[in-house]
């Protein structure tokens, strides 16, 4: 017995397992309601023609989003699994069309009563992971115009949001972008910081000054050249925003580089489709040193997908960092060393390069965009920090998308930039 109800909208098309989830979309919308009964092994739901779906009672119980199952201040689950053994099954089912969203009710046998909307349904049944993630974006563009990712310092802490908005928009898009016409000091940087998030505190601190003086055992306080790298390969999470103002240089050189890694590596897997999966596949030993002070050490690949989307989502290489590569079988140690040579010669490049000059202040994704330097002479201070992935990504979901679930942000980082998005990016 079952609950059918057939329901087309416009939508694209994703794939799902057969018995828990939808199975494909059809264009223009209607809803056809034809008659109920219920099951406790499966409700059967046919969102779209033809297409019946059995999703399991113990799903829709736990997915309950009444106040009494979700908290309505803090949006954190108040029925737990345990409470699933005996609330689970369904005593009636019915389509409410009077409102203005169609919605299933259900009646369990506790009496409890759960109402769903059918395009909650349609986001949310089955194996729909909508991958909010900055780095997961499937339309990768890159640019090697610093001022198309420029925003003026004063804008950028404006309240009414939209030079956040177009700053976190070209991070997302590009990887990358800069604050510009800041006052060169360490209060503009920590006020430019905690418009996003409060820093990342770590060995180096939270907020801090470095120069060629060797405070820490890292080629960042040399003044020689650092090549195209990520940050904080030897963490078990690397993090998330990269952040550098130039505070002052009397001297020469010191140029910055960066470099799209999901752009390169994109191009990469297109022309070396099997050294690609090599450094997706083989572990990489990362490590930091400063004797008597820290041992940092992690094992990842150069390459890291999702386990879940198997899309690209961290690239993780630091040719300064790289620990004995005791993680690499003989039988591959020849086809890694091709690979990651190819590998390295495409980042090296693919550099932008420009000069950050005292009051400018760069922001990279340091999963994706690789950043280096030229050597230099003279005095260079510079204040950098961190900001966690999670972060970021917090921040990117309030300024783009519904701060519950972080719909529009979802959308827009799928490559399509909702109609608010674009009024601000017009500006």
């Amino acid at each position: 017995m079952s609950v059918l109800i057939t329901k087309i909208l416009s939508r694209r098309l994703l794939k799902y397992p057969q018995n828990y989830g939808i199975i494909s979309t059809i264009s223009k919308a209607h809803v056809i309601f034809r008659g109920l009964c219920t099951s406790e092994s499966g409700v059967n739901l046919s969102i779209y023609e033809n297409q019946e779906t059995r999703v399991s009672p113990l799903w829709l119980r736990h997915h309950c989003q009444c106040q009494n199952c979700v908290h309505p201040s803090t949006h954190q689950r108040v029925l737990i699994p345990g409470d699933l053994r005996n609330s689970s099954t369904v005593k009636s089912v019915t389509l409410d069309k009077k409102s203005v969203e169609e919605n299933i009710k259900i009646v369990w046998n506790d009496d409890h009563v759960s109402t769903y909307k059918i395009k909650w349904l349609q986001d949310n049944i089955g194996d729909n992971y909508a991958g909010l993630n900055g780095s997961e974006n499937n339309n990768v563009d890159s640019t090697t115009d610093i001022s198309e990712v420029s925003v003026n310092f004063d804008d950028f802490l404006n309240n009414n949001n939209r030079g956040l908005q177009k700053f976190m928009g070209h991070i997302q898009k590009f990887g990358f972008a800069l604050i510009v016409d800041a006052p060169p000091d360490t209060v503009s940087t920590k006020k430019a910081i905690e418009r996003i998030a409060q820093p990342q505190v770590t060995m180096f601190g939270g907020l801090y000054e470095f120069q060629s003086d060797l405070k820490h055992a890292d080629t960042a306080y040399t003044s020689d050249y650092v090549h195209l790298h990520t940050d904080c390969t030897y963490f078990t999470e690397p993090n998330g925003l990269q952040v550098f103002h130039c505070l002052e240089h009397i001297g020469e050189g010191g140029i910055n580089s960066v470099a799209d890694g999901f752009k390169i590596a994109q191009e990469f897997s297109r022309e070396y489709p099997d050294q690609y999966e090599i450094l997706k596949s083989i572990p990489v030993p990362w490590h930091y040193i400063d004797p008597g002070k820290y041992s940092f050490y992690n094992v990842a690949p150069i390459l890291q997908h999702n386990p879940y989307t198997d899309k690209l989502q961290c690239l993780r290489y630091n040719p300064h960092d790289m620990a004995p590569l005791n993680t690499i079988p003989l039988v591959n140690v020849s086809e890694f060393y091709e690979s990651i040579i190819n590998f390295s010669d495409k980042l090296e490049k693919k550099a932008v390069w420009f000069k950050l000059h005292p009051g400018m202040i760069l922001f990279t994704d340091n999963w994706r965009v690789l950043h280096g330097r030229s050597e230099f002479t003279g005095s260079r201070k510079m204040c950098g920090s961190y900001i966690t992935r999670s972060d970021w990504l917090s921040k990117f979901k309030v300024m783009f998308g519904n701060v519950q679930d972080g719909s529009n942000a979802c959308t827009y980082l799928n490559g399509t930039l909702t109609s608010y998005c674009k009024h601000n990016f017009s500006k």
